[in-house]
């Protein structure tokens, strides 16, 4: 999550004319100020992050009759805040003091939810990146056999497609690393926050003060964590830019292949995050977050899974989040 940030109650789709408040409006300009204004309340009415915004609506502020007010979510409600006093409403009563135009909001409040959104584009990243790996399989299979006046074109091709490959998976290593900086201080936040420079070091040992302030210590030398601990070297190495030669295994069952070893790190990256959160979520005694379905349960190496990470969330058989019973994809 994050601080929060207001936006104009009249934010609308790209490309279209911003509505318009005032005397000087003919009826149809405020019939489609009206109906803008509703397409985007409406859309903000309901809990959790709505679709193409950055988070949850928690504030709308603007005037009624009485001057200025508020609506503040709560857990299942609204309060209406006027000079008056505080009154809680009901969804529907929200929805009439709008749709009436008895409550003329002007602003609303978005808090973040930064980890869902940058963990989902980490595995996609990730899908991305090996789907570039394998197509690009056929370029280098076709400049094997080419003749000498023959190789330009599939030599340009996979090694295009390879950049490619590893472009995304280099954004999928950060996005998964700080999804999981997302998320725990998130966690972080509703525990008193961060003390004493704790916001200054690595998820992987955030996860632990937050573990031993639970009373269930982990240990960043084991798994899942040692595995994150990894990970987030990775990325730090990628966003500082070290200049640091790796050793590339150039004979045996570890022989680089161009693109594919990042890929694979990509993968591996957001397996981290997942087990990881899952394993704290349990220490936490909080719910995990459900966005981590997005990476596979069967791990990096199960390359299948992968081909279609995103668009099989909720779809495949998941251990850590079994869907209801009784559900019809079952």
């Amino acid at each position: 999550m994050g601080a929060s940030r207001q936006v104009p109650a009249t934010s609308l789709p790209r490309g279209k004319t911003r509505p318009m408040e005032g005397d000087d409006l003919t009826p149809e300009q405020k019939e489609g100020n009206r109906r803008l204004l509703g397409q985007l309340v409406g859309w903000l009415m309901f809990r959790g992050r709505r679709p193409g915004m950055l988070g949850i609506a928690t504030a709308i502020s603007g005037r009624t009759s009485n001057g200025k007010a508020q609506l503040r979510r709560q857990e299942d409600f609204w309060v209406l805040s006027e000079s008056a006093g505080d009154t809680a409403v009901e969804l529907p009563e929200v929805r009439r003091l709008l749709g009436t135009r008895d409550f003329r909001p002007a602003t609303i409040d978005v808090v973040p939810d930064l980890a869902e959104l940058l963990f989902k584009e980490a595995v996609h990243q990730a899908e991305t990146s090996l789907l570039h790996v394998e197509k690009a399989g056929d370029h280098l299979a076709e400049l094997a056999t080419a003749d000498e006046d023959r190789w330009f074109m599939p030599f340009t091709l996979s090694t295009s497609v390879l950049d490619r490959a590893v472009r995304s998976a280099m954004a999928s290593i950060v996005l998964a690393v700080a999804a999981g900086e997302a998320q725990v201080n998130s966690w972080a936040s509703s525990d008193g926050g961060w003390l004493n420079g704790e916001d200054r070091l690595s998820v992987a040992e955030k996860c632990a003060v937050l573990a031993a302030r639970a009373g269930h210590p982990v240990d960043l030398g084991r798994q899942p964590y040692q595995q994150l601990v990894a990970r987030t070297r990775r990325r730090n190495g990628l966003v500082h830019s070290e200049h640091v030669a790796e050793a590339v295994p150039a004979v045996g069952k570890l022989t680089w292949a161009a693109g594919s070893t990042i890929s694979f790190e990509a993968r591996d990256s957001c397996d981290a995050v997942r087990r990881s959160f899952l394993d704290l979520a349990r220490r936490l005694n909080a719910t995990p977050p459900s966005y981590l379905q997005y990476s596979p349960a069967s791990g990096p190496k199960d390359e299948q899974a992968w081909r279609t990470a995103s668009i099989m969330t909720g779809v495949r058989p998941d251990p850590d989040f079994l869907r209801p019973e009784g559900d019809p994809a079952d």
